[in-house]
């Protein structure tokens, strides 16, 4: 066959082989390193952290028309701190880390995909973790004293747990006072404090203190409260202590 016969049949050869490849998706279609890595998109969804102590779910999707990705997701928030680094990307497309929420800000979580044979991409979305809010469960205590013209003592005893869930509460300051009336975040530094306690790993605080008769009126009138300050990851909150007596001591 003479020469260009040959070239002319190679040719036809070779583009058949080339058609019937891209028909059938075959790699031919893109050689390998040839047109780059194929592009991907990456997008972040930001769930729970509903408040202080809740964890938060990151979940990363990627997609790329050439197919399902492959290659691994690092999740990071503003400022370089890395949650979660290299989580490999499923069958899906997805990768996901949890978080502890123990932060009270607003924050800016970020996705980074570093594809493997695919283009790196990356998304970035902002949610908020508010303050939680805790409930005081006050036991009752018995009012005593010595004898005419002796101090009152008191031993005060609360819980503080997780207002949505009950959870204990541990390492959180409490005090306990006598006031006029029911303390709120601005008046709470007026009355007698009887003693200040912290929550142990059950959420318990308990101590004991003293008060002068001067502040029977104050008791008759207001109360004994336990209150817990608009500290950390918690609201302020408070409680009646209930007062049984005055019992001999």
């Amino acid at each position: 066959m003479h020469p260009r016969h040959l070239l002319r049949a190679g040719l036809a050869t070779l583009t058949a082989l080339l058609l019937t490849g891209l028909a059938a998706g075959s790699p031919l279609a893109v050689p390998a390193g040839a047109a780059g890595e194929p592009a991907t998109t990456t997008t972040l969804v930001v769930s729970g952290g509903t408040s202080y102590g809740v964890d938060i779910v990151l979940t990363a999707h990627v997609t790329s028309e050439a197919g399902v990705p492959v290659g691994t997701v690092t999740f990071s928030i503003d400022g370089g701190e890395v949650l979660a680094e290299d989580v490999p990307v499923d069958a899906s497309g997805t990768a996901s880390a949890t978080v502890p929420a123990d932060y009270i800000a607003l924050a800016r979580y970020r996705a980074a995909f570093t594809g493997d044979g695919f283009g790196d991409s990356e998304a970035a979305e902002f949610t908020y973790v508010p303050r939680a809010a805790v409930r005081l469960d006050a036991e009752p205590t018995v009012l005593r004293t010595s004898g005419v013209g002796s101090p009152l003592t008191l031993t005060l005893a609360a819980w503080v747990r997780r207002a949505d869930d009950g959870r204990p509460v541990a390492g959180e300051p409490v005090t306990f006072k006598i006031l006029g009336g029911q303390p709120d975040l601005f008046s709470m530094n007026g009355g007698s404090v009887v003693c200040d306690a912290v929550t142990d790993a059950r959420g318990y605080a308990t101590c004991g203190g003293k008060a002068t008769l001067a502040a029977v009126l104050s008791l008759l009138t207001g109360g004994a409260w336990v209150s817990h300050p608009r500290l950390g990851g918690y609201e302020f909150t408070s409680a009646k202590v209930p007062v049984i007596g005055p019992g001999a001591g």
